[in-house]
């Protein structure tokens, strides 16, 4: 089973804590990094959705797509 609040703390210390101390503009790796982690947010969300629904199916879609832009942002 998935441990949703696991899952939100690495999201929150990737995106709050884990962000590039620049004074300028990102440079474009950093900006697709940091897209890819608001694109899991929306995902983890909606996985938690379709689990609290009880939809099977909705949940792991979306847990799928959330793991594919975990796993690229971490590569």
């Amino acid at each position: 089973m998935i441990q949703f609040n696991k899952e939100w703390e690495k999201l929150q210390y990737e995106i709050i804590y884990n962000k590039p101390q620049i004074d300028g503009p990102y440079p474009q790796n950093i900006v697709e990094n940091r897209e890819l982690l608001l694109y899991a947010q929306v995902e983890l969300g909606k996985a938690q959705t379709g689990y609290n629904l009880n939809n099977e199916k909705f949940y792991k879609l979306h847990f799928l797509l959330y793991s594919l832009f975990m796993n690229c942002y971490y590569k």
